[in-house]
């Protein structure tokens, strides 16, 4: 009976925190879903560098000036290349 108790308590405590991990705002647009450029999560970094609060990078071919947007857990970027140029986009 205790076994049945604590597995119960632990569903109910997962379920109360897994939509709480999983309630990261998506980005879909230039300064984000109401276009204010508000960004409602907390605890963000507020100084980087190359190598500080940098979790990963990428290397982006070409040149943009466009905004990245995230979409369920994804980034896009947009970049331009030149035609006929050996760097290939990444996909």
């Amino acid at each position: 009976m205790l076994k049945y108790i604590l597995c119960l308590i632990l569903c109910l405590l997962a379920g109360m925190l897994l939509p709480t991990l999983t309630l990261a705002e998506d980005w879909p647009e230039f300064r984000g879903p109401t276009s204010q450029g508000i960004f409602t999560e907390n605890n963000l970094p507020t100084t980087w560098s190359t190598t500080k609060n940098v979790i990963w990078k990428a290397a982006i071919p070409g040149e943009g000036w466009s905004s990245p947007i995230v979409v369920d857990g994804r980034m896009y970027l947009t970049t331009a290349i030149e035609q006929g140029s050996s760097d290939t986009p990444h996909t």
